[in-house]
């Protein structure tokens, strides 16, 4: 049976901090005993598991980073809808948050400062839709994110909003028709293409969340 979501509030975000920083820190603390200090009821093992693991990500990871995470996303897809609310409840614990808010601009490389967005975020979120893989400019940043991985180690998350990773990782059913699209209509190098073939392969294969969207 599928365990229900939870939503994580500011004030059970306060309550789960409160309970690791008496177990002596994120990295001394456990799921079990974090859940039997918070003792809230309907939370689960699984809710704490995974709340601790994203937890420690942003926690143990680079520390000079100038953002806490970095949002890529393809803007008619999900910025109205999940990228906002993840942006909005990101904020309200506490976390910086890199996330483009004007259009795609006209062009095919991305701005300097996205990239050095990329670069000063500690966690990339890559928030894969159908249409993600339509646009130039969003391969882009995947292949500035995948890199910036690669060199420096940074996290990648990935999000998969209303599709399956194998979609990503074989570029197939919606989410490769979009990007065979691109392909005949922009005309990018083979170089281009085996590059972001390579980073959405390696994106899709990390672990991360799936979403069924609610439309």
């Amino acid at each position: 049976m599928r365990v229900p979501r939870m939503r994580w509030t500011s004030s059970l975000h306060a309550r789960f901090v409160h309970a690791v920083e008496r177990l002596g820190g994120h990295e001394r603390a456990t799921p079990k005993s974090v859940l039997e200090r918070m003792d809230v009821k309907d939370l689960t093992l699984g809710h704490v598991k995974s709340h601790l693991q994203m937890y420690r990500v942003v926690k143990g990871a680079v520390q000079s980073a100038r953002y806490d995470v970095f949002l890529s996303f393809r803007g008619e897809d999900t910025r109205a809808s999940f990228t906002s609310h993840l942006s909005t409840s990101l904020t309200n614990d506490g976390i910086v948050v890199f996330k483009d808010d004007t259009d795609l601009p006209q062009g095919n490389n991305i701005s300097l400062e996205l990239q050095r967005g990329i670069e000063n975020s500690t966690i990339s979120i890559i928030i894969f839709s159908k249409d993600y893989a339509g646009s130039r400019w969003c391969l882009n940043e995947l292949s500035k994110i995948m890199e910036v991985h690669r060199v420096q180690g940074r996290v990648v998350l990935p999000v998969f909003y209303g599709i399956d990773p194998s979609e990503v990782r074989n570029q197939i059913s919606s989410f490769g028709e979009a990007f065979q699209d691109l392909i005949q209509k922009s005309s990018p190098t083979h170089d281009q293409v085996l590059r972001w073939r390579t980073d959405l392969r390696e994106a899709g294969g990390i672990a991360g969340f799936v979403v069924l969207n609610s439309r």
